[in-house]
């Protein structure tokens, strides 16, 4: 098993896996040690466009019977920069995995030599819900 507890060991684990003509979307599976119990390209689009729906997703990681999760995709372009439309998804994404209970750690754009962490750059921090307390009274 291999610990995936940093953007960079995600990253190195994908590197080589990067198409460079095609937009793909991998998810990452950990178990509650931060070790990787699967690691899956789930959807392939265009050069610059690839269609997904969450529902493969969390079909991959009760699958896998997965605690937590980093998603990466990559951009041909080589531009780490996520888009308008990969904040909107990441999002989207990180809200469902609060609602299942398998939380989203990350969400990489990997290029060839470089990557960009939303995590790293504290975009999972401002969407992250503050946890309302409640208190039992007899």
């Amino acid at each position: 098993m291999r610990e995936v507890s940093t953007s960079l060991q995600a990253y190195e684990i994908l590197r080589n896996e990067i198409n460079p003509y095609a937009e793909e979307l991998w998810v990452i599976a950990l178990d509650s040690q931060m070790n990787m119990v699967r690691k899956e390209m789930l959807f392939r689009g265009t050069v610059d466009f690839c269609m997904i729906h969450p529902r493969d997703i969390f079909r991959c990681l009760v699958k896998a019977n997965a605690s937590s999760f980093i998603l990466a995709h990559n951009h041909p372009s080589q531009n780490v920069l996520p888009s308008e439309q990969d904040l909107i998804l990441t999002r989207k994404i990180h809200q469902l995995a609060q609602m299942f209970e398998i939380p989203l750690n990350d969400h990489l754009v990997v290029c060839e030599n470089n990557y960009f962490s939303m995590a790293d750059h504290g975009y999972f921090k401002k969407w992250r819900k503050p946890r309302v307390s409640r208190s039992l009274t007899v």
